[in-house]
């Protein structure tokens, strides 16, 4: 059956057309013929406007929804109206009911600024886990064994630079320096990382985000091992500090009391935490 068919006002007019030709019209089995006044042309004209309103909506859906948008406008403007008479708010209340939630909006505003100024402060230490020292294993550098390949890498990271950034000092080779862990390994082992596996331990040496260049006698007498509150660069000390920080929040290890209150103190002078390279030509990087 076609759709002309299945239409009963179609069904109608054709079975008419049939009976016009001399052919005698055959009422259909499945559709009994529909009451007369249900194909007018009324009726027909209304399936044509319903169908030119849809593809009105298809063809001009931008505009319809222009419309829509308005009249969602206009009803908010009239449920805050109405809500206005509910409360029996003259314009001046009104106005200075809006200007007190903007003044608590303000307000909020504020309060997160402080906050966040007061995290910046004390730099990113609240996010680090502050308490004792414990080595909870015994430590074994060849359990931090890492690539002298690193160096290269060192120097890629400081724009093909050989600097000293604790001294501000340049050199003129890699002989000259020695691979630093900024976060030594024994102090990184008594943090937190004796519990870790051996396969973290030697990717924590590897980490480029914990190295830098030092000359040998600075690496290997002076700073060694110690951590913040025991040791600090006459340059750099910002980026320093900074770098601790970010290096044992990446590998949740923890800081003792008096290293963070160091770091605190330090941050909360610093306008930048960026490495700087100065132009001194000390010995001893």
């Amino acid at each position: 059956m076609t759709n002309r068919d299945q239409n009963p006002c179609n069904r109608q007019q054709f079975e008419g057309d049939e009976s016009q030709l001399g052919v005698p019209a055959q009422p259909s089995p499945s559709l009994p013929p529909p009451p007369p006044h249900i194909c007018s042309k009324n009726t027909r004209a209304s399936e044509d406007w319903i169908r030119w309103s849809i593809q009105f909506v298809k063809t001009r859906r931008h505009v319809v929804t222009v419309v829509v948008l308005v009249l969602l406008g206009v009803l908010v403007v009239l449920e805050e109206r109405a809500r206005s008479a509910d409360y029996g708010e003259t314009l001046a209340e009104r106005v200075d009911r809006l200007e007190r939630r903007i003044a608590d909006l303000e307000a909020i505003h504020h309060e997160h600024v402080v906050a966040t100024a007061t995290v910046v402060r004390e730099g990113v230490v609240a996010f680090v886990t502050i308490e004792e020292e414990e080595r909870c294993s015994e430590y074994d550098s060849n359990d931090y064994r890492y690539s002298p390949a690193v160096e290269a890498e060192i120097v890629r990271r400081m724009d093909g630079r050989i600097y000293g950034p604790y001294s501000g000092t340049y050199f003129d080779s890699t002989k000259e320096t020695d691979i630093e862990h900024i976060v030594a390994r024994s102090e990184a082992h008594d943090s937190g990382m004796c519990s870790r596996s051996i396969e973290d331990r030697r990717e924590f040496a590897g980490d480029l985000d914990n190295l830098t260049l030092a000359a040998p006698r600075l690496n290997r007498h002076v700073k060694v091992a110690k951590d913040a509150a025991e040791w600090l660069p006459e340059h750099n000390r910002c980026w320093y500090v900074s770098t601790i920080v970010a290096v044992k929040r990446k590998w949740r290890l923890s800081m003792d009391p008096s290293e963070a209150a160091v770091i605190r103190s330090v941050l909360d002078k610093c306008e930048s935490v960026e490495m700087i390279f100065d132009a001194l030509e000390e010995e001893g990087a």
